[in-house]
């Protein structure tokens, strides 16, 4: 992704940040991504007219992007490329497909673990989609 910054208003990147990170404003941006995806089980739990769990699936990732950051200095001068940065994760996904409450939309709720190496850091989120097609 190649774009002009400018100090009033920037357009937001069209290739997704690592998992982990926040959005940086930059000039140019190269990323890549790995994913390994594969079901664990198939339990087709029932518990009453309250939950229906089809599925439960994991996915482990790795991400890395490099970014050219532009720096503005106190005068309002912008250095288009000044500042390098790159960013990397890895971690894991656990996501499972359900129906609660009889809805006829399916559901995916999970977390993700995500660790960044050059943080030392582990982070935790909750991950939750509905599928209005999936049915």
């Amino acid at each position: 992704q190649e774009k002009l910054f400018r100090k009033n208003y920037n357009f937001s990147n069209f290739i997704r940040s690592p998992r982990g990170f926040q959005s940086h404003q930059n000039n140019q941006m190269f990323s890549f991504s790995a994913d390994y995806k594969f079901p664990l089980l198939y339990p087709d739990l029932n518990f009453g007219k309250s939950a229906y769990i089809k599925r439960l699936k994991t996915s482990l990732f790795y991400d890395y992007a490099w970014l050219s950051i532009p720096v503005i200095d106190k005068n309002g001068i912008i250095y288009p490329n000044d500042h390098e940065l790159e960013l990397k994760s890895l971690g894991i996904e656990f996501t499972s497909d359900l129906h609660l409450l009889r809805f006829f939309a399916p559901l995916e709720i999970g977390f993700r673990s995500v660790y960044r190496p050059e943080y030392q850091d582990l982070t935790f989120n909750l991950l939750l989609s509905i599928d209005f097609n999936g049915f």
